[in-house]
């Protein structure tokens, strides 16, 4: 819908806050993650 009243050049500006939140979300888990299990499988 956005693409379609703002064209294909706006396509960078909407997809440049999603790719944030997600590399946000990326570095925020890897911070309160468990720590992996070294020497068991």
């Amino acid at each position: 819908m956005t693409l379609e009243n703002l064209g294909p050049g706006a396509l960078p500006w909407i997809a440049l806050p999603l790719i944030t939140a997600a590399l946000v979300t990326v570095a925020v888990a890897r911070r309160h993650a468990f720590p992996a299990a070294r020497g068991r499988i």
